[in-house]
């Protein structure tokens, strides 16, 4: 049974008051704020029996806003890129937010990330809800979404909903940044990765699909097999040097109930499973994190102090003919579920 509790967890620049809602039930503990809707923190238990945070976590409010990797968030209305952040719906141009070079990325300046979110405890479930106005950051439509956070046994499950009042087009994932030895023992290069696809999205200089997909046979983003994180950029590739490292959406055929990807950390022992009905998935080895940042237990976030997975579809879709249609119309409810599932290596 999962019990969840709320407390008050700091204020905003302009005042809005942020809850935090922490979700346990004797296996896991998730604490998530209504600031981005993050995944604050996130305790699962190691090989010795220890609770480990095995996301990267911040300490306020105010280090939520000031920072600019997206830890822990729930992104949108679009996350990851659209081309110039321009688009054609219907026979109308819209331009987005240009807040990645001349990209739109993740929702933009203001996005769903900086936004405070009305939390609310349905039984065994936290609903948060944000009313995204026709108009921001240049997206059309009134976009009301709800992130929802529940446990499965061993895992957090999140479950987005979202419906318009015009045309517009959604794309909601979770950017948390993953370390299963909690932090101790440095960086992830040591940690274990699979990913289970044979394509990914060919990506040009900017980290825009150029709307081609690539088998990952032959090249560094060969995950089916379990490589360290630390082999896999070792590699001396222009697919990594790109973009510093991983960063690229990898693509999944038809519904499955299998994983989507896995992490091991041989240190604590943990594992963790990823599963979604999303048809992408992007991997990103935290390149640019550069120790700006400092987490609620004083350290500096560094490159590669995380690695992130994060179901959703694919980046720029309404602009590439051969990726499934991003568009949400009126009457219709987008809906995505992720699942990350969390136990000991065998």
């Amino acid at each position: 049974m999962t019990k969840i509790m709320s407390r008050e967890f700091g204020v905003t620049k302009d005042g809005q008051s942020v809850k935090a809602f922490t979700l346990a039930n004797g296996q896991i503990q998730a604490e998530i704020l209504e600031y981005g809707c993050t995944v604050q923190s996130l305790f699962v238990k190691d090989r010795e029996g220890e609770e480990v945070n095995v996301v990267l976590s911040l300490p306020s409010v105010e280090a939520y806003e000031e920072q600019t990797a997206y830890l822990g968030c729930v992104v949108g209305r679009y996350g990851n890129r659209v081309r110039d952040g321009r688009f054609v719906l219907d026979g109308k141009s819209w331009q987005l937010t240009q807040n990645d070079g001349k990209n739109h990325l993740h929702g933009g300046k203001e996005g769903f990330h900086r936004k405070v979110w009305q939390g609310q405890i349905d039984g065994e479930v936290l609903r948060l809800r944000y009313t995204s106005p026709g108009g921001e950051e240049g997206y059309p439509g009134q976009l009301s979404a709800i992130v929802s956070y529940s446990l499965t046994g061993s895992g957090l499950r999140i479950e987005y909903e979202a419906m318009t009042d015009r045309p517009t087009i959604v794309n909601l994932t979770n950017h948390s940044f993953f370390h299963l030895a909690g932090g101790r023992g440095g960086d992830v290069t040591g940690h274990q990765v699979q990913v289970f696809a044979d394509k990914f999205l060919q990506i040009d200089g900017t980290g825009m699909p150029d709307g081609y997909f690539a088998p990952v046979e032959g090249t560094p983003l060969d995950l089916r097999e379990k490589k360290t994180v630390g082999e896999v950029l070792e590699q001396k590739d222009r697919l990594l040097d790109t973009v510093g490292g991983i960063d690229h959406c990898y693509a999944f055929e038809g519904a499955s109930d299998a994983p989507k990807a896995a992490l091991i950390c041989p240190s604590s022992g943990i594992a963790m499973r990823v599963y979604s009905d999303c048809e992408g998935m992007q991997v990103y080895s935290g390149n640019f994190l550069d120790g700006s940042d400092i987490d609620r237990y004083g350290k500096a976030l560094i490159k590669r102090s995380g690695i992130c997975f994060e179901p959703q579809r694919f980046p720029d879709s309404i602009n590439q003919p051969a990726f499934p249609d991003p568009i949400l119309r009126p009457g219709e409810i987008y809906h995505q579920f992720t699942v990350y599932e969390f136990g000991l290596v065998e």
